[in-house]
């Protein structure tokens, strides 16, 4: 199939180019990042440098034809974002990534598109699981996300999937400790009181998950990718830390982690959901690692 690849900071879209590759789509990656560009283009892609919420020569250069459409380019930084600088700069700027996107698949008579979206799509959920048939307050939809969100949803030539990813995901490479982008530098603490439920996914089932759902034809428009085991929020962390040798961590209040962190990030990680995953089994999928314990197993075991 003929799919373009809007590549993020590269934590999911690296091994996913790789394994689109493997199975032998004819892949173009859009890169913002003009010195990735060589890497690129000698991965087997065809690569292409250009910023999707901007109209310019990037879009030219693209493919006549594309079967699938995959973003997961965000321009919202992960830390020290508030909700005016979000409102204010980060909705409109979504709000036209959402309008090339729909534009190049119009065009490139794409079947699907796939878009990453954060957890708090479904708000804050302190009980119960949450399937993709969960009403949705239209307040809550991702915050910066709104514009682009109903955009997608409005725009009926091509059909998209909102992909909702769960609070944290996380990686291991060969022998090193877990990779959790969300948390930069290494720093663990609790954000408020951490009794809040959140999700989970291993980085190697959410690329096999988007590639097993092109491959078999998905066409639903929301879709949970996570583990089968939500967990509070302050033992996760705890046990992040503890895997990573790192001093035991304390609580920091909302108001201290809104200076540090951001008010953006500091709500997404203190936001309760228990994400649900049913409707990815039912595709056929089977997650590798169902749950944390599976995930982590080689640090958990030496503790």
């Amino acid at each position: 199939m003929k799919i373009l690849l809007i590549q993020d900071n590269g934590f999911i879209a690296d091994p996913l180019r790789k394994l689109l590759i493997s199975k032998k789509h004819d892949l173009s990656v859009l890169t913002t990042d003009q010195s990735k560009l060589e890497i690129l283009q000698h991965s087997g892609v065809h690569a292409i440098f250009g910023n999707p919420a901007e109209n310019g020569q990037w879009i030219n250069a693209l493919a006549s034809k594309y079967d699938y459409i995959i973003n997961l380019y965000t321009p919202v930084p992960e830390t020290r974002l508030n909700y005016s600088i979000l409102e204010n700069k980060y909705d409109a700027e979504l709000s036209k990534i959402a309008q090339n996107i729909t534009y190049i698949a119009e065009k490139t008579s794409a079947t699907r598109i796939f878009q990453i979206i954060p957890p708090n799509f479904y708000g804050d959920v302190s009980t119960g699981t949450i399937s993709e048939k969960a009403p949705v307050n239209p307040n809550s939809l991702a915050y910066a996300f709104q514009g682009l969100i109903r955009h997608f949803q409005g725009f009926k030539p091509t059909a998209s999937t909102l992909i909702i990813l769960p609070t944290f995901i996380y990686s291991i490479e060969g022998k090193t400790l877990p990779k959790v982008p969300l948390i930069a530098n290494k720093i663990h603490p609790i954000f408020s009181h951490g009794e809040n439920w959140i999700s989970l996914v291993h980085l190697d089932d959410l690329v096999a998950a988007i590639d097993h759902l092109i491959e078999n034809k998905f066409d639903q428009s929301i879709i949970n990718l996570c583990d089968d085991k939500p967990i509070m929020q302050k033992d996760w962390i705890k046990m992040l830390s503890r895997i990573s040798f790192l001093p035991h961590p304390l609580p920091i209040p909302a108001s201290l982690a809104n200076i540090i962190y951001g008010e953006v990030l500091t709500k997404n990680i203190t936001n309760s959901a228990k994400l649900k995953n049913e409707l990815l089994k039912s595709t056929g999928y089977w997650l590798k690692y169902p749950d944390y314990q599976a995930g982590l197993a080689k640090f958990l075991v030496a503790m």
